[in-house]
């Protein structure tokens, strides 16, 4: 029951991220291990991209012309994870915003401090963020 649980859930995972167009444009092979060892590298991946959300987010910063221009909305930012902890291949991903705030969202992941990536997650090399940009 465990096993179909995990599978079913690997499944859906899948499918929602091809949907959203999370999967890189040459995806890695995939890991040859149990549906309970892919159900636990899921939740790692899980955990580790809430983590480099949170570590792009402290450097956001709402540009002072966007501002001016009353500019607001939301941007993915699509990115390589670097051995180092740094982002590269930083590009424009799907967005409702301005300019101003487009350049601000890629320049906001190209100078964070990626946290270090789990050994399971070896293979696993592009990810995306979402920043909302809200005028208040």
């Amino acid at each position: 029951m465990k096993i179909e649980s995990a599978i079913k859930t690997l499944i859906c995972s899948a499918l929602l991220s091809l949907a959203t167009g999370a999967f890189a444009a040459d995806p890695a092979p995939a890991p040859t291990s149990t549906p309970a060892a892919a159900a636990d590298n899921s939740q790692a991946l899980a955990a580790f991209e809430a983590q480099l959300q949170k570590a792009v987010e402290k450097g956001v910063v709402y540009p002072k012309a966007a501002v001016l221009s009353g500019e607001h909305g939301t941007v993915v930012v699509e990115f390589d994870y670097a051995g180092d902890g740094r982002a590269t291949n930083v590009t424009l991903g799907a967005s409702d915003a301005g300019g101003h705030i487009n350049r601000a969202a890629i320049s906001t992941v190209e100078k964070a401090k990626l946290p270090p990536k789990p050994a399971e997650l070896a293979g696993v090399m592009h990810f995306q963020v979402k920043l909302t940009y809200t005028l208040h």
